[in-house]
C-alpha cells in the first residue's frame, strides 16, 4: 500500500524532486522505509518503471 501512495505522491510532484528519506518519511513516518536493496525499494522502483511504461511518463 505505501508503494502504490508513493507512486502517486511522485506523479503527482511531476518535474518537482523529492529526496528518497523525505518521500519515505512522509508515506511512512520511516525515511529508510525505501532504501536501496530493501523489498519497499525494489518495489518502488519497479512501479515507477511499470508506471513510465503504461503511462509514458517519466519522473
Amino acid at each position: 500500500m505505501q508503494v502504490c501512495r508513493a507512486v502517486s505522491y511522485i506523479q503527482f510532484m511531476g518535474e518537482n524532486r523529492i529526496r528518497l528519506a523525505v518521500l519515505s518519511a512522509e508515506i511512512t513516518s520511516n525515511p529508510h522505509f525505501f532504501d536501496k536493496g530493501s523489498v519497499a525499494g525494489k518495489l518502488l522502483e519497479f512501479g515507477e518503471l511499470f508506471y513510465e511504461k503504461d503511462y509514458g511518463h517519466t519522473t
